[in-house]
């Protein structure tokens, strides 16, 4: 099965910046499942996202990111949000 990618990822950016939970009021409806991570490499995505995205449980995605944690001590870390429909 073939995730749908949601439009803007405005509700992923915002759920970037929260360390935890989802803000209140988005306007995708709540998403089934949230991952956030920080780091420099783009090209490999972290394995619980992997195993959920191949679980063929969800129907659509959106992805946001957002300014990197400086307390990481990476010299170019990116921060990323993936919500799961």
């Amino acid at each position: 099965m073939r995730l749908v990618q949601r439009r803007d990822g405005h509700d992923a950016r915002l759920a970037c910046a929260m360390d935890h939970g989802f803000p209140a009021g988005v306007t995708g409806g709540q998403p089934m499942f949230v991952m956030r991570w920080q780091g420099a490499d783009l090209e490999h995505l972290p394995q619980d996202l992997v195993n959920r995205l191949g679980s063929g449980r969800y129907q659509s995605a959106e992805v946001g990111a957002c300014p990197a944690r400086p307390d990481a001590g990476g010299f170019t870390d990116y921060r990323l949000a993936a919500l799961l429909y």
